[in-house]
């Protein structure tokens, strides 16, 4: 019986009396019964063939649940058992029926539920606990089911919320999501379209094993190396083999220039402006069929495989280009302006300065420039030089530059001053390594 509380009589919490029979037959000698129902000591009656038996004479009633009679029943006698068990709506310790709550139902401490059937919303404003198996919610009627989470940090949600960010469609089999942050490994098996209207990124490399990549429109930006293992083709123009030979069926470069460090095979070569190749290392440029150069200037080795046909043919080299340069400083700018510079009108001595001199593929090198320098009334002579900006000492034939100028200087005329820059360290990486040589020649009359 539920706690009194030390009322005689109906305790407040008592709202009614819950009454539990059971009847049994006897099959044979028995004085064991078990009442499935369960009862409280004390508020049990028995009844043996329809004579109600006396507690503790008859009959003995202490565990809740056997009764044991005093002397056993026969074959075919009835024992009727009655347990009267009151309600207490502030302690339920058993209830066989149904509960129905109008309004809010509030519970504290730690609760054991089998199952929980609401029309309405479980709130747990601490959260669940202990779900060893998941949660399933199945939403009847409509396509659209859903699961409102909130700060959810592990486990798995099968079915999402229709509002909001993220919800499931039924009906089509899709997840709809705003943004879905994977700190994980995603695995799909069978992904056949990814649409995005936004960037994809991925991190570690983009794979496609079957299929290709294939870019229907805007401009694909790589901004490291592109590695092909196979052919590459743009177009059905340029095709850039996995032997390294690219294959175009025309090349325009308005600017910028095409930079080549080895042989190149050309079946037909046109240039409408200058072409300037550079050939530290002697690659060569081969040309097997027709090649139209208005200019081509040639630092390097050129091989022609045919013959060359030309009613005006001439190779002219760098060292035939002078420039005429006024002032005290001249300055040439190697393999563009030649390497002779003409010094009109010296109020003084003439330094001499000689630019872009290569430092990549030019180990081993010498170089040769030349002043001629004018004067008119006073003797001038070149007495520096500078290369790439180093300055370097001359060392002049005879010793001097009083023993290489004596005798040929003049007042009135020319001077020819001729360099020669030798390498004898072998790197042509800086100008440093180059010893100077100087000869003077002259004087001419003007």
């Amino acid at each position: 019986m539920a706690d009194r509380s030390g009322y005689i009589g109906r305790a407040p919490g008592d709202s009614s009396v819950i009454i539990a029979r059971q009847q049994f037959t006897s099959s044979g000698v028995t004085t064991e019964f078990t009442f499935n129902a369960g009862y409280d000591p004390g508020y049990l009656d028995a009844y043996l063939n329809g004579s109600r038996l006396a507690e503790g004479s008859d009959y003995t009633a202490t565990n809740g649940e056997v009764i044991s009679l005093g002397t056993a029943a026969q074959d075919g006698d009835i024992l009727e058992l009655v347990a009267y068990k009151a309600f207490n709506a502030t302690s339920v310790n058993n209830a066989t029926g149904n509960f129905d709550v109008g309004s809010q139902l509030s519970v504290s401490g730690l609760t054991t539920v089998v199952n929980i059937y609401a029309t309405g919303i479980i709130t747990a404003s601490s959260g669940f606990s202990g779900i060893g198996t998941g949660v399933s919610i199945n939403a009847a009627g409509g396509a659209l089911q859903r699961v409102m989470l909130a700060n959810a940090t592990s486990g798995v949600a099968n079915t999402m919320a229709n509002t909001g960010s993220l919800y499931w469609n039924d009906n089509t089999s899709t997840l709809y999501a705003t943004n879905v942050n994977i700190s994980g490994t995603t695995t799909t098996e069978d992904t056949q379209n990814v649409d995005s209207t936004g960037i994809v990124t991925a991190g570690l490399g983009l794979r496609s094993t079957l299929g290709g990549l294939v870019v229907t429109a805007g401009v694909s930006t790589f901004s490291a190396i592109v590695d092909a293992n196979e052919e590459v083709q743009v177009g059905s123009n340029i095709q850039l083999g996995r032997a390294g030979i690219i294959t175009a069926l025309g090349l325009d470069i308005s600017t910028g220039g095409v930079d080549i460090d080895g042989q190149t095979d050309l079946d037909e070569l046109v240039v409408a402006g200058v072409a300037t190749f550079s050939a530290a290392a002697y690659p060569s440029v081969d040309v097997d069929g027709q090649a139209n150069l208005d200019e081509m200037a040639v630092a390097g080795v050129s091989t022609f495989s045919a013959a060359l046909i030309s009613s005006d043919l001439r190779t002219k080299n760098v060292a035939e280009t002078s420039t005429i340069l006024a002032g005290n400083t001249c300055v040439l700018t190697w393999g563009t302006n030649g390497n002779v510079a003409i010094c009109t009108t010296p109020t003084g001595n003439v330094t001499l300065v000689v630019n872009e001199i290569p430092v990549t593929n030019f180990d081993n090198q010498s170089i040769t420039f030349s002043a001629i320098v004018a004067s008119s009334g006073t003797a001038r002579t070149c007495t520096a030089v500078l290369l790439n900006g180093v300055s370097k000492t001359i060392h002049w034939a005879g010793g001097s530059l009083g023993e290489a100028t004596s005798g040929v200087t003049t007042d009135m005329g020319y001077i020819v001053q001729s360099f020669t820059g030798i390498n004898t360290i072998g790197s042509g990486s800086t100008a440093a390594n180059y010893q100077v040589l100087g000869v003077i020649s002259g004087g001419y009359d003007a």
